[in-house]
């Protein structure tokens, strides 16, 4: 609304621009064309129109309404007489058209036909009165023979040819923005209407993407060999997951050798040919940017491979070999350490490997690490058979020899017989060899860390204690045999101390000190030894301790103090952090363990 009146604004000061310098002239024309020269009732009409158009030129801010309403009128007025007088001149004709288009446009139908019926009855009646003979029109006003009547009809016509230019000309440029502005509308509409339709599309096929790519991981998960760590079958089913789900036509599992020389080929599976090879090798020195990419990144995703800092050094080893475009590898991690990549690629053209993609990916490198682990887990499970058969033997054959009957197995007697209490020991030793091999499988799936945290809330939950376990300053890898040796500790010492009613809080701290672990346990018991003849080292799981620190190059110290508790101090060597810096190592903070009675 706001700009339809402004253009008519615009319309209406430009008729005046026109109209006020034409009122002034026609009025000259009229008083100077009477002859002789006079100012009668017609020129004065004349006179008091221009003067009216002059004063609604310079008032541009009286209400549009009376202006428009107030130029219309003029207009008309001004040529009304004259057509009246010399009954059809056209220039007078001509105004009162004008008058009339213009209130058209400034005022609206209802005014132009008010005007055109207003007209109409006028000429009606004069040309009754004029045929009853009480109207005579003046012919010499239209008389053809008067250079004069010539002259008024020239000056009418420029005015109405001004007047109907103006508003042609307007209503044309007020056409053309229209059109304008609904082209660009509609050239905005239509880009909207195709960027929507682009994102709906792209969000349906990240949906399907999904769908697919969850889809895999579920059959995935419902694979009993991966459940059961049957490397062989369960790379080979990664594999070809991988193949589908990251829609390439390459993907396989590679594990870095026992020397560290480089990424050994578990499975690879070729989708176009059906086809799993292994046994490829990538050594360590063709491509250090691409295995120092994977030591730092989640997920190496080289959209051009040939062109990618990370993996270019590979092109002529590898990717030109087998016309791969773009690769997406991601490392296997377990328990902190990389063990090997899970690795799609792309041959042809390079693609953009999307969010989903990468996601998928790393799913598929942790469940690669729970194959290893289940692996790692299953082997450990066929050892403590082979050696509880091993153990049953030796205690068949000391039952044997205490009954005083040859067992014949080798060792067992050593110039006769070898004394009972020495084949109880040879036993015992076997006892602890077990159970040192013995690995909680928390372990593999958190952490010494995290298993320690989960173990103490288990036990906070059961018997009311809090514990509080420090590890800030336990930072950098740690060998399997290392873990296992710290988490059995741990949880003797704690038994030993849950076994004291007197007990309220137990503090745990983890450390590392150049190469040595340090594992220092304090709790605010009563402290005195229940028996003192009997010296520290034969109590109990404090034997045990103790055995398995020194069997370990380390060292424990106890101390009791009488009503404040006991502190054990447990130091054991960690070859595995030699020439491991301090400097980008993840730390895990300090955070007490409590039971639910105590926290509330």
């Amino acid at each position: 609304m706001r700009a339809a009146l402004t253009w008519r604004h615009e319309l209406l000061d430009d008729i005046l621009k026109v109209a006020a310098p034409a009122g002034i002239a026609l009025t000259a024309l009229v008083i100077g064309f009477r002859s002789p020269v006079r100012l009668d009732p017609a020129a004065a009409m004349v006179a008091a129109a221009a003067a009216l158009v002059l004063m609604l030129r310079f008032l541009p801010r009286l209400p549009f309404a009376l202006r428009a309403v107030m130029t219309v009128l003029i207009i008309y007025c001004s040529a009304l007489p004259t057509v009246l007088r010399s009954g059809f001149a056209l220039s007078s004709g001509g105004v009162l058209i004008a008058a009339i288009v213009l209130a058209v446009i400034l005022l609206g139908r209802g005014a132009a036909m008010s005007l055109m019926l207003a007209t109409a009855a006028v000429l009606v009646w004069s040309g009754l009165q004029a045929k009853a003979g009480h109207f005579v029109p003046h012919p010499l006003e239209s008389d053809p023979h008067l250079a004069r009547n010539w002259f008024r009809m020239a000056i009418g016509m420029e005015i109405v040819a001004a007047a109907l230019t103006s508003i042609v000309s307007y209503a044309v440029r007020h056409i053309e923005a229209n059109y304008a502005e609904m082209s660009s509308a509609l050239a905005l509409l239509t880009g909207e209407q195709r960027r929507r339709s682009d994102l709906e599309q792209e969000r349906q096929r990240i949906e399907r993407d999904w769908a697919r790519l969850t889809r895999e991981l579920g059959s995935l998960a419902k694979d009993g060999n991966v459940a059961a760590g049957n490397s062989h079958a369960a790379f080979g089913a990664l594999a070809e997951a991988g193949a589908r789900g990251l829609n390439v036509e390459r993907c396989g599992i590679w594990l870095f050798d026992e020397e560290g020389g480089g990424l050994r080929c578990r499975d690879l599976f070729e989708r176009l040919e059906g086809r799993h090879t292994r046994g490829l090798h990538l050594p360590t020195k063709a491509a250090p940017a691409f295995f120092a990419a994977i030591e730092a990144e989640r997920c190496v995703a080289a959209h051009r491979a040939r062109s990618d800092l990370r993996t270019r050094e590979m092109d002529d080893l590898y990717l030109e070999r087998y016309g791969i475009g773009s690769l997406l590898a991601t490392p296997i991690r377990v328990r902190g350490s990389i063990v090997g990549v899970v690795c799609g690629e792309r041959q042809g053209a390079p693609v953009v490997w999307s969010e989903a993609q990468q996601t998928f990916a790393e799913s598929l490198a942790d469940i690669a690490a729970r194959v290893l682990s289940a692996a790692e887990r299953a082997a450990r499970v066929l050892a403590a058979r082979a050696s509880t058969e091993e153990l049953g033997e030796m205690l068949e054959a000391l039952k044997l020899q205490v009954a005083g009957i040859p067992s014949g197995i080798e060792g067992w007697q050593t110039g006769g017989q070898v004394h009972s209490v020495e084949a109880v020991d040879m036993v015992l030793e076997r006892v602890r060899q077990m159970s040192s091999a013995l690995r909680a499988p928390s372990l593999d799936e958190l952490g010494l860390v995290a298993a320690l945290r989960t173990e103490f809330e288990s036990k906070a939950a059961a018997s009311g204690v809090v514990f509080e376990l420090d590890a800030s300053r336990f930072v950098g890898p740690s060998s399997p045999e290392m873990e296992a040796a710290c988490y059995w500790v741990v949880d003797e010492l704690v038994s030993n101390i849950l076994g004291r009613t007197d007990t309220q809080t137990v503090h745990v701290r983890l450390t590392r000190d150049q190469d040595h672990v340090r594992i220092v346990l304090e709790d605010d018991g009563w402290g005195t030894p229940t028996n003192p003849g009997v010296p520290i080292w034969r109590r109990g799981p404090l034997v045990r301790v103790r055995e398995r620190a020194l069997a370990l190059g380390g060292s424990v110290d106890v101390t009791f103090c009488e009503g404040a508790g006991s502190l054990v101090d447990v130091r054991l060597p960690d070859r595995s952090l030699a020439g491991v810096t301090a400097a980008g190592e993840r730390r895990t903070s300090a955070a007490p363990v409590r039971s639910s009675a105590t926290a509330s």
